[in-house]
C-alpha cells in the first residue's frame, strides 16, 4: 500500500506540472457536440463507444446501458452478480460462493483477457491473464454500466476483442446525502454498505464502502473428507474528489481499494488478494477543442496458500504475486465543421509482474518477473450527412508493445516433476494496427440501421511470457516467443420503435481469430503456452423492451451463437470442436412493477444453454435456468426494506469454471436488507 501511495503522489505531481506546461484539457459535457433540439438524457448518452459524449442512437456498435435504477432492481450484492441479468454476457464461475473470481466473455470470444473492463475509463484487467477484482467497485457507487459489443481495439488497444465494459461511478449531487444498508441471507451471508456525498462551491466528494461475508457451502458434487465450506470475506471502499478550477475545467481524483479473503474448499487452500486503483483526471474546454488527460495506478498484491494431495492435510506452498500497471491517457475531441468531429489521443501503460513461491516442507523455491510497455496513438473521424440521417465513422490505432526484463527461476526438486532451471529472456516487441469502420443510417424516426467492421488484437500477457506455474499435479511452462492474437469482426444491426413504449433490436455478428494462445500438451503432467488456434464465432443478439405504463416495465433478451476451433496446429482432432465454456444460447426475461406508494417488485428469468467444459467436447454441461424475485417496500421517505430470493425453484445446475472442477450451484438463496437514506 505504501508503494501504491508513492506512485500515486508521483503521478499527481507530474499531472499538475504537465498541465501548467501545456494548459490543455477537456470538459466532460460539451452540449455543442449534440444536435440541437434533442432532450439530453443520461440514459441515452454514452461515452465508451467513441471516448467522447455521443447519443446512443448515433453509434455504429451495439451498446447496452445498465442504469443505477436497473442495478438496484436486480438485488445484486456485487458487480459480477449484475451480469446474470444480461444475456450478452457469459459468466464463467458463479458468484462469491464458489470462492473464485468470475470471468466474463462477450460474443463467444473466450478468456477474460480478451474482454476489456474499465472503471471510469481506467483499464483494470490485471497482468495475470486479465483477471478482474469485481468487488473493487461497491455496487452502491455505480452510476451506470456501458457495455460495447464487438472489437474496440481501435480506441482501447490490447484486450478489447470481445468488447469493452466501462463501469462509471457516482459523483455527488447538489445536496448532501448519506446512505446506509445492512443485509443478511442464506449461507450466513452478511453485508453492510455506506456512502456519503457532499458539494460546496468548488469541491464535491463521494465516499463509500462495504463489507460482505459468507460461510459459503461445499460446491463439489463429490465432496471428500477434507472438503470444507468455501468461505468468503471482502472489504471495499471508494473515494472521489472533484474540484472545479473554473467554468471550463475540472480536476477529479479517484481512489478505490479492495481486500478479499477466500477459502477455496480445503483448510490449506486459501487466497488473500488486495487491489488498489488510483487516478487523477484533468478536463478543460478550449473553444471547439476538448482535451482530457488521466494518470492512473492499478496495483494488485495476491497471496495464495496451496496444499497438496493425496490427503491435503498440510500447507505445501505459499505464493505471492505482485502485479501493477501505471499509465497515462490523453484524448482530444475537435469539432472540425458542422458535419465532422475528430477524436484523437495517446495512451501509455507500463506493466510489471513478480511471482515468488516458497515451499514449506521441502527445500525448493521459484521466482519470476517481467515488464511490458504499451504505447499507442489513435484517431477517429465522424461525418454526418443527409441532415444527420447518415453517419460514417472511421478510426485506426497503432500500438507498440515491448516485453522485457523477463526472468524465471526454480531450484527444482527430486523426481520427474521439475528440474532446476534459470532463464533470462531478451526483449521482444510488436506493432499492431487496429482499423474500424462503421455507419449508422436513420431510416426514419422509428428505425435505425447499423453496420461495422473492425480488427482487434491482444498482446501476450506477462504470465504467459515469463512465468512457469508449477502445481502439485501439473506444470505449465511459459513461452517468451508468443505472438499477439488478432480478430477480424463484422456486425450488422437493426433497432426499431414499434409503437409508444415498445422498442427492440437485432444484431448479427461474425468474427474470425488467428494465433489465439492456448496450452500445448508436452507430456501427461506438463504443457506450454503457444499460438495454436484459429477460431471463429458467429451469432445473433435480439432484445425487446416494453413499458406498459408508469409502473410496469418488461424486457426480453436472447443470444444465440456458435464458437468453434477452426484449426489447431497441435491437434487436428480439435478442428471443428466447440470452444469450452461458451453456451450456445442465453435468454434473460425481466418484469418490474414500481409504485412508490405501494411496493417495488421484480422477477427475472435466466436460461443458459448447453456447453462443454473442455475443448475436446467430452465433458458436457447441461442447460439450466433460474428465476429470481425481489420485493421492496418504502416504510417512509428515508427507510426501505427488501426481500430477495435467487433461484426460487431451487434448481441445481453445473457451474462452469476454468479449473474444470465438478461444481454444483448453491440452490435457493434468500436474503433481506434494510436501507436508510437521508
Amino acid at each position: 500500500m505504501a508503494r501504491f501511495s508513492r506512485r500515486l503522489y508521483l503521478f499527481m505531481l507530474v499531472m499538475i506540472l504537465s498541465q501548467i506546461r501545456f494548459n490543455l484539457a477537456a470538459q466532460e459535457v460539451n452540449r455543442r457536440d449534440l444536435p440541437s433540439g434533442d432532450i439530453i438524457s443520461l440514459e441515452r448518452i454514452v461515452i465508451t463507444p467513441t471516448r467522447q459524449q455521443s447519443f446512443l442512437k448515433d453509434v455504429p456498435s451495439k451498446v447496452t446501458v445498465v442504469t443505477k435504477e436497473q442495478i438496484a432492481g436486480t438485488g445484486a450484492e456485487t458487480l459480477d452478480e449484475v451480469f446474470r441479468y444480461l444475456p450478452e454476457i457469459n459468466i464463467i464461475g458463479d458468484s462469491v460462493y464458489q470462492g473464485m473470481k468470475p470471468q466474463i466473455t462477450l460474443r463467444g470470444v473466450p478468456g477474460q483477457e480478451r474482454t476489456l473492463v474499465m472503471i471510469d475509463g481506467i483499464p483494470v484487467n490485471s497482468a495475470w491473464q486479465g483477471r478482474i477484482e469485481w468487488r473493487m467497485v461497491p455496487i452502491e457507487a455505480i452510476e451506470r454500466i456501458e457495455l460495447v459489443h464487438g472489437p474496440m481495439s481501435t480506441l482501447y488497444g490490447s484486450g478489447a476483442m470481445g468488447g469493452a465494459m466501462n463501469v462509471i461511478t457516482k459523483l455527488p449531487g447538489e445536496q448532501s446525502k448519506t446512505f446506509l444498508k445492512g443485509g443478511y441471507g442464506s449461507l450466513n451471508t452478511r453485508s453492510a454498505a455506506f456512502s456519503q456525498g457532499g458539494r460546496s462551491d468548488k469541491f464535491s466528494y463521494y465516499l463509500g464502502g462495504g463489507i460482505l461475508k459468507s460461510r459459503g457451502y461445499i460446491p463439489e458434487k463429490d465432496p471428500r473428507s477434507y472438503s470444507t465450506k468455501r468461505a468468503y470475506k471482502d472489504w471495499d471502499s471508494i473515494f472521489k474528489l472533484s474540484y472545479s478550477i473554473d467554468d471550463d475545467s475540472d480536476l477529479v481524483l479517484g481512489l478505490l481499494h479492495d481486500d478479499e479473503n477466500t477459502c477455496r474448499g480445503r483448510q490449506y487452500f486459501n487466497i488473500h488478494d488486495k487491489a488498489n486503483l488510483g487516478y487523477l483526471t484533468y478536463e478543460r474546454l478550449l473553444g471547439d477543442l476538448r482535451f482530457k488527460g488521466t494518470f492512473f495506478v492499478n496495483d494488485q498484491d495476491w497471496y495464495r496458500e496451496f496444499d497438496t494431495g493425496p490427503n491435503y492435510d498440510y500447507l505445501n506452498m505459499v505464493e505471492s504475486i505482485d502485479h501493477a500497471y501505471i499509465g497515462a491517457m490523453t484524448e482530444m475531441g475537435l469539432i472540425l465543421s458542422k458535419i465532422n468531429r475528430l477524436t484523437a489521443g495517446f495512451d501509455y501503460k507500463k506493466g510489471s509482474i513478480r511471482l515468488k513461491d516458497e515451499y514449506q516442507k521441502k527445500p525448493r523455491g521459484s521466482e519470476a518477473n517481467g515488464r511490458q510497455d504499451l504505447a499507442a496513438f489513435f484517431i477517429q473521424n465522424e461525418t454526418r450527412l443527409l441532415e444527420d440521417s447518415l453517419i460514417f465513422a472511421f478510426g485506426i490505432r497503432g500500438d507498440y508493445v515491448r516485453s522485457y526484463n523477463g526472468w524465471c527461476y526454480d531450484s527444482g526438486q527430486t523426481g520427474p516433476v521439475v528440474a532446476a532451471f534459470s532463464y533470462n529472456y531478451g526483449k521482444k516487441d510488436w506493432v499492431a494496427f487496429s482499423p474500424k469502420a462503421g455507419a449508422v443510417y436513420h431510416m426514419n424516426d422509428k428505425t435505425i440501421l447499423r453496420a461495422s467492421a473492425g480488427k482487434a488484437f491482444h498482446a501476450p500477457d506477462l504470465k504467459e511470457l515469463y512465468l512457469v506455474l508449477a502445481r502439485p499435479t501439473k506444470t505449465v511452462y511459459n513461452n517468451p516467443d508468443l505472438d499477439p492474437e488478432s480478430l477480424n469482426s463484422y456486425e450488422i444491426g437493426l433497432s426499431h420503435n414499434f409503437f409508444d413504449g415498445l422498442e427492440g433490436g437485432v444484431s448479427y455478428f461474425y468474427s474470425r481469430g488467428n494465433d489465439f494462445i492456448g496450452t500445448r500438451t508436452l507430456s501427461l503432467n506438463t504443457s506450454k503456452y503457444d499460438n495454436i488456434d484459429k477460431v471463429w464465432m458467429s451469432g445473433v443478439e435480439t432484445d425487446l423492451r416494453y413499458r406498459l405504463n408508469k409502473q410496469w416495465l418488461c424486457s426480453l433478451g436472447h443470444l444465440f451463437h456458435i464458437s468453434k476451433i477452426d484449426e489447431d496446429a497441435a491437434d487436428s482432432d480439435l478442428n471443428g470442436k466447440y470452444l469450452a465454456m461458451q453456451p450456445n444460447q442465453q435468454v434473460n426475461a425481466m418484469a418490474t412493477y414500481g409504485d412508490p406508494k405501494m411496493f417495488i417488485f421484480s422477477v427475472a428469468l435466466r436460461y443458459v444453454g448447453r456447453m462443454y467444459a473442455d475443448n475436446e467436447n467430452i465433458d458436457k454441461l447441461k442447460s439450466h435456468y433460474s428465476c429470481d424475485l425481489k420485493l421492496a417496500k418504502k416504510i417512509n421517505k428515508n427507510i426501505e426494506i427488501a426481500l430477495i430470493c435467487e433461484n426460487i425453484f431451487d434448481r441445481e445446475y453445473d457451474v462452469p469454471n476454468e479449473a474444470s472442477e465438478d461444481l454444483r450451484s448453491p440452490g435457493r438463496l434468500t436474503s433481506g436488507s434494510v436501507t436508510v437514506e437521508w
